[in-house]
């Protein structure tokens, strides 16, 4: 499986906004095609 790191802004961005690639690598890992690391400062703030 594909690791792949999400930063606020990926995250912000995904959340905001009702396209783009942030959304799609969000929507990935919400349905496990790729394993999301996040840190626990951005845990904290969602």
């Amino acid at each position: 499986m594909t690791i792949v790191v999400l930063d606020t802004n990926i995250v912000v961005a995904a959340l905001l906004r009702g396209g783009g690639s942030a959304r799609a690598v969000l929507r990935a890992c919400l349905t496990r095609q790729y394993e999301a690391v996040l840190g626990p400062a951005l845990l904290a703030a969602v």
